[in-house]
């Protein structure tokens, strides 16, 4: 699960940086760089790399999932990328990044890293 929500991020970083953007794929690598350092060198960076980018990603899902109602509620957008966003597939992936950010920090996956 921790794979998936990084190649996902990273995937979607690699669209915002095609249109300019560098943000998004910036901040997937910098976590995925402080993972592989923990997983290396250190539990402590990795319990630290997982529990800030669970943080991150639950900060992330509810930003969108707000944003999500209000362009629902807001009768005025028209654009198709925003309505594109925030319709069903968008906060379905958005309710799937939720999830796994919770579940990062309930099941703390660190437990499982074998020094």
């Amino acid at each position: 699960m921790l794979i998936i929500s990084f190649l996902s991020f990273l995937v979607k970083g690699i669209d915002y940086l095609l249109l300019g953007r560098a943000l998004p794929i910036s901040v997937g690598l910098v976590f995925l760089i402080f993972l592989w350092l923990g997983i290396q060198f250190s539990q402590r960076l990795y319990k630290f790399a997982i529990f800030t980018w669970s943080i991150v990603l639950i900060g992330w899902s509810l930003v969108r999932l707000l944003l999500s109602m209000v362009v629902h509620f807001t009768t005025g957008i028209d654009e198709v990328h925003v309505r594109s966003q925030f319709g069903f597939w968008g906060i379905a992936t958005t309710l799937l990044f939720l999830v796994m950010g919770v579940s990062f920090l309930v099941y703390r996956p660190w437990k499982y890293l074998q020094k």
